[in-house]
């Protein structure tokens, strides 16, 4: 029997990705296997990193705790779809974002596995929906930089029909792993250190760089006593950067120990799955077996 075809969605919150996956928000989930031109698939539906009940950094974990995992089982992706709605007036910077987190999960290797789907394209004002998909495919600070490395752009209209034919486009893809399951496995990086991390951590590292040129400039203003506040106030203030940039060293080194927590809930919840899924072809088989004793045949249950 052939592995399911596994193609992970993503995007911002409210873009469909529910609607497409028909799963529950907020987790990284498998879907039922489902068939498209005869061939099995599996969607793994992923929170947006607008999520206002998770942090990034703990929507983050969850993704790449399940894609490491996944890798370390063999599992390779056969393709993502990243949705974003049409219907946006413009593409601001909690879009942009996303897909900048998007980008650095997949790295460029992996784009030509990859299909932007355009949602929401129900309702008026085509006109506009129309020129708002150019300027994302043409544009170098949306779609067009992932297009030119082999990304292509699809509209969904919310139908099984469009679902299933710009699924079929992933199906003969060779599959292919992303950039944070080759971080994480095949180059042992610490989850800290991968592009996705660090993507995230860029504002807190600017805010690092701003408090350590502060301490330098408080120094310089202790040693030329150029200052209207005394030297006591001085130090509170020294004092009191040093702490937040202590804390936030503390805090990088805390992504790791709960990212390692993360992954052992995935690995159990796995499991889990696992053995459910297994429940229920048991219960199939039996089921089955004595469907055909009733109708006159033969069949030992399991």
């Amino acid at each position: 029997m052939s592995s399911p075809a596994i193609i992970a969605v993503m995007g911002a919150t409210g873009t469909g990705k529910s609607t497409v996956c028909t799963l529950v928000a907020r987790k990284v989930v498998p879907s039922p296997e489902f068939e498209v031109d005869g061939v099995k698939v599996v969607l793994v539906d992923t929170p947006g990193f607008d999520d206002t009940t998770q942090s990034d950094t703990e929507i983050l974990r969850r993704i790449a705790s399940h894609l490491e995992l996944s890798y370390r089982q063999g599992i390779t992706l056969s393709g993502l779809l990243y949705l974003h709605k049409i219907s946006d007036t413009r593409m601001g910077g909690i879009s942009r974002r996303n897909f900048g987190m998007f980008r650095k999960l997949c790295g460029d290797e992996t784009l030509k596995n990859v299909i932007i789907v355009t949602t929401m394209w129900d309702g008026v004002d085509q006109e506009l929906k129309e020129a708002r998909e150019w300027e994302l495919a043409n544009d170098e600070r949306y779609f067009k930089p992932a297009i030119d490395k082999g990304a292509i752009m699809l509209r969904h209209d919310n139908t099984t029909q469009t679902a299933h034919a710009i699924l079929s486009l992933l199906l003969p893809k060779v599959p292919l792993p992303v950039q944070i399951q080759r971080e994480l496995v095949d180059e042992n990086i610490a989850f800290q250190d991968t592009a996705a991390s660090n993507e995230l951590s860029r504002e807190l590292r600017a805010l690092e760089e701003k408090h350590t040129r502060e301490l330098a400039e408080l120094r310089k203003e202790l040693l030329d006593a150029i200052t209207a506040m005394t030297r006591q106030e001085l130090q509170q203030v020294k004092e009191e950067i040093q702490g937040e940039m202590k804390q936030l060293r503390v805090e990088r080194e805390k992504m790791q120990q709960m990212y390692e927590a993360e992954k052992k809930k995935t690995e159990q919840a796995q499991k889990n799955y696992e053995l459910e899924k297994k429940k229920a072809e048991r219960a199939q088989k039996n089921y089955e077996a004595e469907k055909t004793k009733n109708e006159g045949g033969f069949c030992v249950l399991q």
